[in-house]
């Protein structure tokens, strides 16, 4: 038998602190104001993974468990750590997430699991971060026109950024539904020097 799988964070500076513990049939989860526990695996019948880039220096991926007695969870790949911080988690996220999908397959072959949060969202989102960039994009022509190469090069410089940031989003949380096996390495989170 394995071992249990632990993972703790902090949502949100307002949030407990969560731990959660993963065994062969079960995920207990218990917080810092008493409130706990236990899902059996085969109960769990939907996870799903988004990615919120609304932190550029902790970026964070949500993971939502549902089961089908109504419990509803959420867990993330960075913790609160105080004073407006958020640190990344990214490796215990990576050590957590891919045995319980491993387990909770094993369990439910039914389970849904998915990323993203729709089209609907992915498309809206989308649609206003063009806008902006376009914006951005017209103020690199007009200033560009009126001889300002420095401004013009700055701005260029910030379509290009946050240009990333609108393909890396669109990547992360493109609607899929993940047939079998972990999810795609390329969206998740990777470990860094600066997880806690």
């Amino acid at each position: 038998m394995s071992e249990p799988i632990k993972y703790q964070h902090r949502m949100h500076p307002l949030s407990p602190n969560v731990s959660f513990t993963l065994d062969e049939r079960t995920l207990d989860y218990e917080d810092e104001k008493g409130r706990s526990g236990s899902i059996p695996l085969q109960s769990i019948i939907h996870l799903r993974l988004t990615y919120d880039p609304g932190r550029i220096r902790a970026v964070k991926h949500v993971l939502e468990i549902a089961s089908k007695d109504g419990v509803k969870l959420k867990t993330s790949s960075n913790t609160y750590a105080g004073m407006g911080m958020f640190k990344t988690r990214h490796a215990a996220f990576l050590a957590f997430l891919g045995p319980l999908v491993e387990r909770v397959r094993k369990a439910n072959p039914n389970v849904l699991v998915e990323t993203g949060k729709g089209w609907t969202l992915l498309t809206g989102y989308l649609a206003i971060w063009l806008i902006f960039l376009g914006a951005i994009a017209w103020g690199v022509v007009l200033v560009t026109m009126a001889g300002q190469w420095a401004v013009g090069v700055m701005l260029a410089a910030m379509v290009a950024y946050f240009g990333m940031l609108g393909f890396d989003y669109a990547r992360n949380n493109l609607p899929r539904i993940i047939t079998h096996g972990p999810y795609p390495p390329e969206i998740l989170p990777k470990p860094s020097e600066n997880d806690v």
